[in-house]
């Protein structure tokens, strides 16, 4: 819906940045309480935990527990499922379902309300634990998201104006060459352009992209869009007002859910139980005829959840042989040796034949796969022997082992093997020439920056054979440098920039400064700014104006001359303008908390 029926990709990104959060904070009674279960609630938390869950590698579940509240993304520009009601509180479907879920988890709730293009950052970065934000399920986000169960399936709805023209719209196609307007980043977006834009039955500025819905049903109203594309519940708040009406539904059905971060199985398997409680207690039908107004025989039917995939996770339990946990063992060079573990199965699958430990990183030692041969049930214990070989080098040598399952999937906690191999005995060394004097001054103007600026390096080697300056994870061979210099560098993100100095006896010396980055915001980016025709053109005539707003924007305006053409324009769209005699300059002007950006384009228009 709002994510795909009002909002689609959330994501991508996203981006990296977290960040287009209002961060409105709401707490529920409960939440207000001390801190720690209460008895209520550790009874309902333990009830639904009646299957043992694996935490390793769920960072987000433990989180939770550790602070005792759950966190919920949403984003409260979306009526019925999430707005402020007369007391500024927030209210909706996905509000008072969240509530529920946390209540039912036996965990105190938090609700942040997000830009809706934010949420996938804010679940990337911890800012939220879970988003329920009318956001549907799609192939796109379900590459950066994992996904509940469906808690409501919705359909689509058009909104079209009594003096628009458009009385029924049937299918898709009968939307070609209209100007229509949607919420930026829904599946809607999507869905026209797919079925509209890239097919050639439309241009892609007759696809109009608002950052909320509330502005395109305005410019509706106004006569700038001949229609909008929304969720069907949201879009029955607007008809027969202001001449709007519905002219079309059901051509695009979507199934809502909640979001997680990818890797989180114990929260999503615990949001899932939930879910499922209160569906077999008819909490969510209730809500639903609440919130929306569809009686139980109304609402489209639920798809029942699939069984949950069983979990694998293993946990370290001791060493066997070669007991390296408080002391290291010595190993004569080229000595076989056996190292032995006792793990256990910590997950909900069963490990079979095909499952082994296998060698993950470090020094392998002549070290082959442990296969499992007996299948290994969860909650029991196995033991697994690797046959390895000391190396003839004297050094201290360790090496990483790591369990996979049939798809040679790794899972569960890394164990290892430590050994020392004792150097032979040797005479005592002749004392080493001293260094012929090096002597290195490395210095930087400032360490802190925004990202952007820049910073000069300066440093003065004396008595060196080699000088090398270049940032950590490049080759130091390809960066060469005098004795004496300065450089300028501009990075990007917070890095360590070397000056590695070779002495007259050969010897390595290494200097290092790091520079710290304060990225700020994806700014927005007008890719698109032109005029039809453009140049010149005669008088008495009208332009089409068309722009194109990326990143993260929050409003986009248009000028002509430096006077308003379009105030909270669309971020992608296009206007008729019939410009008076001389030079017209249109301008879009696009904010953001990345910053504000400016595009100009130039017109003459010919007195004759």
């Amino acid at each position: 819906m709002k994510n795909v029926s009002w909002r689609l990709t959330i994501i991508l990104a996203a981006a990296l940045v977290a960040a287009a959060a209002l961060s409105l904070v709401v707490l529920t009674p409960d939440a207000t309480a001390e801190k720690g279960f209460t008895q209520q609630q550790s009874a309902g938390l333990q009830a639904l935990q009646t299957t043992p869950q694996p935490t390793a590698g769920d960072s987000t579940w433990g989180r939770i527990r550790a602070a005792n509240v759950l966190r919920f993304g949403t984003s409260a520009d979306y009526p019925p499922f999430a707005y402020y009601d007369d007391n500024f509180r927030l209210d909706g479907l996905d509000i008072a379902l969240a509530r529920k879920l946390a209540e039912t988890l036996g965990i105190p709730v938090e609700i942040k309300d997000i830009a809706f293009e934010g949420l996938a950052g804010a679940l990337d970065v911890g800012q939220i634990d879970a988003a329920i934000a009318a956001m549907a399920i799609t192939p796109e986000r379900q590459q950066t998201m994992d996904f509940s169960d469906v808690y409501y399936i919705s359909e689509d709805a058009i909104l079209s104006h009594t003096g628009s023209g458009i009385d029924a719209v049937v299918e898709v196609q009968d939307l070609a060459g209209k100007r229509i307007g949607v919420q930026r980043g829904t599946i809607f977006e999507t869905w026209l352009n797919a079925s509209l834009v890239e097919t050639g039955l439309t241009d892609a500025t007759n696809i109009f992209a608002y950052t909320d819905a509330d502005l395109a049903v305005n410019d509706l109203k106004r006569g700038r869009v001949d229609a909008v594309v929304m969720d069907l519940e949201p879009a029955k708040t607007f008809t027969g007002k202001n001449g709007l009406r519905l002219v079309g539904q059901g051509l695009n059905r979507e199934m809502f859910a909640i979001a997680v971060s990818k890797g989180q199985p114990e929260l999503l398997a615990l949001i899932n139980q939930a879910l499922n409680k209160l569906k077999d207690e008819d909490v969510i039908a209730t809500l639903v005829q609440q919130y929306i107004g569809q009686d139980s025989a109304d609402q489209v039917p639920l798809p029942t959840p699939a069984p949950p995939p069983c979990i694998d996770a293993m946990a370290y339990v001791s060493d066997l042989t070669y007991d390296d946990s408080v002391r290291v063992p010595v190993v004569p060079p080229n000595q076989t040796f056996q190292k032995g573990w006792r793990v256990r199965n910590a997950g909900t699958c069963p490990w079979t034949p095909g499952y082994a430990l296998t060698f993950a990183g470090g020094d392998q030692m002549g070290g082959v796969a442990a296969q499992i041969v007996n299948e290994v049930a969860p909650g029991a214990t196995v033991d697994l022997y690797v046959n390895m070989v000391a190396p003839t080098a004297p050094g201290r040598y360790r090496g990483f082992w790591q369990m996979k399952n049939t798809e040679a999937t790794p899972f569960g906690e890394r164990i290892w093997v430590s050994i020392e191999v004792p150097a032979p005995p040797t005479p005592t060394p002749s004392p080493t020439p001293q260094s012929q004097g090096t002597t290195i001054d490395f210095r930087v103007d400032r360490t802190n920056i925004r990202q952007g600026e820049c910073v000069n390096f300066s440093w003065n080697v004396q008595n060196a054979r080699e000088v090398y300056f270049y940032r950590e994870g490049n080759n130091w061979q390809d960066h060469p440098a005098v004795g004496q210099e300065t450089r300028a560098a501009c990075p990007q993100f917070t890095s360590k920039h070397i000056l590695r100095v070779v002495r007259p006896d050969g010897g390595v010396e290494t200097r290092e400064i790091t520079i710290y980055v304060e990225t700020g915001a994806n700014p927005p980016a007008i890719t698109v700014l032109e005029t039809v025709p453009s140049g010149n053109m005669p008088a008495n005539q009208c332009v089409i104006v068309r722009w194109d707003v990326q990143g993260n924007a929050s409003r986009a305006i248009l000028t002509r001359n430096g006077a308003q053409l379009w105030n909270s324009a669309p971020l992608r769209g296009s206007l008729q303008d019939c410009p008076p005699p001389g030079k017209a300059t249109y301008q879009i002007e696009a904010q953001g908390p990345g910053g504000t950006v400016r595009r100009s384009v130039d017109l003459f228009v010919n007195s004759r």
